[in-house]
């Protein structure tokens, strides 16, 4: 069983096969070993089809994504996963399981060696590799980027420029030299918030309050307000209803923003957006020099003579423990898709965590990491149980977190932010959540006694991938 996070990487990996040296030469066609794809993008008769011939022993190798995991293999031997950081082996509906639990579980169950494949392991995979409960294939990744080369460029120096005059230079002479050149941004739209300037009101969505995204309409041809979480859009407001003011504007940095200073400064270079509602994203690559692109150009195997970060900070202070974690891993898999240069924009060029990025060395960041979260007890010292409540009426929902909180409490378990969401209203909803702590070796009985307990409406999600 082979797994990855993402359906075109698993294609990719099974349009490989055929002509591959695994393939061609050895194993799958001297002993005629056959492999299948399965995935969620097939017909229900497709995947009731493949599971099948699964069961009936058709197929020795099963490549797919999260669900692949539940695949009924006879006699499994080994399970491969891809990128087991990646968030995509996390099931966000009911009944939210993550597929590197699971594998782990079957592997434990059925004897089957479970091997990991990433560029760096992460932070509790590091941890049980120390512990010698895993063992790490040593091709140092990494090592070859302390070869590129790599600049942090402190942006309180560039006086309000969005692109620093030192990325600008280097998107210069990558195009003269006929390179492709990609821009890195976190964020959709113009910006993370549009706000009044007279008052400081920002405009956020009524149905689940978080701010709106101003975005340019391709089918109007004109500017709107955007939720990126309820996919609602409004007509840009003329006026602050709170002051009745006119100046309004939108902050922060997205790429439609980066775009349109790509534009001007660029004016007769090819260029193209990249975000996730992106199509046919590999040909526009091709057909383009400059690329501005969110996380989902991350889900393609792509090499760039230039990768500008724009900014990265909006993610600094997030409260959820994996923060540094997250960016470590997207900055590590940017670098990696350079072959020549690499920038980093920051306003906080002094953020320890862009240390680590210069030093090209993974263990230093993780066994410093896995410090402060034995300072914190969060895993791999403990396993997390994250429980959330929604309801059209606040009140109800402080009056069964504050209930819930003081069972969880009687067990003598720690519980962390009893009280609402990060993000505090979804779809109309109020919604309060909190965070239960869970010794390792706690008995499963008592867990069940904690679930049983809980009033109906709770979601609970064991081993979250984010706390916000």
């Amino acid at each position: 069983m082979i797994l990855f996070p993402n359906i075109e990487q698993a294609k990719a990996f099974q349009d490989l096969l055929p002509n591959s040296q695994l393939s061609s030469n050895n194993i799958f066609s001297k002993k005629n070993i056959k492999s299948v794809l399965y995935h969620s993008e097939m017909t229900k008769t497709q995947r009731y089809n493949i599971w099948a011939d699964i069961r009936n022993n058709k197929h020795q190798v099963v490549i797919g994504t999260r669900p692949t995991v539940f695949a009924p293999i006879n006699n499994l031997g080994l399970v491969v996963i891809d990128q087991g950081e990646n968030f995509g082996y996390k099931e966000d509906q009911s009944s939210r399981y993550l597929s590197v639990t699971v594998a782990k579980k079957l592997c434990e169950l059925t004897g089957a060696n479970l091997v990991f494949g990433s560029l760096v392991p992460n932070v509790e995979g590091y941890y049980y590799e120390q512990h010698k409960k895993y063992l790490r294939l040593q091709n140092k990744p990494l090592e070859s980027k302390k070869l590129i080369s790599k600049r942090i460029i402190d942006l309180n120096t560039q006086k309000n420029k969005m692109i620093s005059w030192e990325l600008e230079e280097s998107i210069n002479k990558t195009i003269e030299n006929n390179g492709k050149v990609l821009l890195f941004s976190q964020r959709k739209g113009e910006g993370s918030s549009f706000i009044c300037q007279d008052c400081g009101h920002v405009f956020k969505c009524d149905r689940c309050s978080l701010p709106y995204t101003q975005v340019t309409s391709v089918q109007s041809q004109g500017i709107r307000l955007k939720c990126f979480r309820c996919n609602v859009k409004i007509l840009v407001p003329k006026s602050c209803p709170n002051c009745r003011g006119i100046k309004l504007k939108s902050i922060g940095l997205g790429i439609d923003r980066i775009r349109d200073v790509i534009y001007k400064l660029f004016p007769n270079v090819k260029s193209i957006q990249i975000d996730v509602d992106s199509e046919n994203i590999e040909q526009k690559i091709d057909s383009n020099q400059i690329i501005i692109a969110t996380k989902k150009i991350l889900d393609y195997n792509l090499k760039f003579n230039l990768v500008g970060i724009v900014n990265l900070d909006n993610l600094l202070n997030l409260p959820d423990y994996k923060t540094s974690e997250n960016i470590y891993f997207t900055v590590v898999k940017l670098m990696y898709m350079t072959s020549k240069n690499f920038i980093l924009q920051t306003f906080n060029p002094e953020n320890k965590l862009w240390y680590f990025i210069r030093q090209s060395c993974p263990n230093v960041f993780l066994k410093d990491e896995l410090l402060v979260r034995k300072d914190n007890n969060f895993p791999p010292f403990s396993q997390l149980i994250k429980l959330t409540y929604q309801n059209e009426f606040e009140e109800k929902c402080q009056k069964e977190t504050e209930i819930t909180k003081l069972q969880v409490t009687s067990y003598k378990l720690q519980v962390l932010w009893p009280g609402p969401s990060f993000i505090a209203k979804v779809r109309g909803r109020f919604q309060y959540q909190m965070i239960v702590f869970i010794k390792l070796k706690l008995e499963k009985e008592l867990l069940k006694k904690i679930v049983s307990k809980l009033a109906k409406g709770w979601k609970i999600d064991v081993d979250p991938i984010s706390l916000i």
